[in-house]
């Protein structure tokens, strides 16, 4: 019989709202955040996503920038602008800057996420400014690592430089020393 805490419970409670267009970014984002003992709801429209905090009330919503019917800004703006969902921890994920000049209109309380190797460590940061989760879960999000195949026994990779694939019928993961061919 495994032992388990009230932490463990109230970790495991902690829902994020992923708001992006791309799912080979939802499935690589959903699985960082997984690893770190939340639930990801991942939608790829931001029309849905206003839906799905309105509905789910989740702890914290990350959405993209770029996406086709509105950006992440406009998003979040809207959130605001909802009081049942006003004061939801909210942040903009981003592949261009770290500046918030960058995004006029982004509501001042909005953490920015940058993707790539910058990814865990403004993620830990934005939930530990949050205040989300469970003590130990920023340093968890820093060290979270998987075992890639192309390693020595032991050895590992940081998540954020294994990303599944999807183009059509093929599937398979890109190892992170590849070039396209």
């Amino acid at each position: 019989m495994q032992n388990f805490s009230a932490d463990d419970m109230r970790q495991a409670q902690v829902e994020v709202l992923l708001v992006t267009p791309t799912r080979a970014i939802a499935k690589l984002l959903t699985q960082q955040i997984n690893a770190c003992g939340f639930r990801v709801n991942a939608v790829n429209d931001p029309v849905d996503g206003l839906t799905a905090a309105l509905c789910a009330r989740p702890d914290m919503i990350i959405t993209s920038q770029e996406m086709r019917t509105m950006s992440g800004v406009d998003l979040l703006c809207a959130v605001r602008a909802i009081s049942a969902v006003a004061k939801t921890p909210a942040a903009l994920l981003t592949s261009k800057s770290s500046d918030r000049a960058a995004f006029p209109g982004l509501p001042e309380d909005v953490m920015l996420l940058r993707t790539g190797d910058a990814f865990a460590d403004d993620f830990a940061g934005a939930i530990a400014q949050f205040g989300i989760g469970e003590s130990g879960t920023t340093q968890r999000i820093r060290r979270v690592s998987v075992r890639h195949p192309g390693l020595a026994p032991g050895s590992t990779v940081p998540l954020h430089e294994r990303m599944i694939i999807s183009f059509g019928p093929f599937e398979g993961r890109m190892d992170p020393g590849a070039r396209p061919g």
